[in-house]
């Protein structure tokens, strides 16, 4: 995560929608920030980038328990100028 903060200034996560069965509980996300620093071996841009995600827990009481991301890095990369690391359907 620090990686993150240290190339994107003004770094957010905002949660856009919540979705709650018992102790799951998952979210649609929206990450931005301003490109400051090496970010995917790309040297500062100074570009606003945006990107989606989403995030999925299991919270047992006041505790989460585990936690997976999932982020679009390709459209990361893409905004930042590096090319597709997907080959496409």
């Amino acid at each position: 995560m620090w990686l993150i903060h240290t190339a994107l200034s003004g770094y957010r996560c905002t949660i856009q929608e919540m979705l709650e069965s018992g102790e799951r509980v998952a979210a649609r996300l929206r990450f931005s920030g301003v490109h400051r620093a090496m970010f995917f071996g790309i040297p500062p841009t100074g570009r606003e980038i945006v990107w989606s995600g989403a995030a999925f827990f299991h919270i047992i009481g006041l505790q989460i328990i585990s936690l997976w991301v999932l982020g679009d890095v390709d459209a990361v990369k893409r905004q930042l100028g590096a090319a597709s690391t997907s080959s496409g359907p």
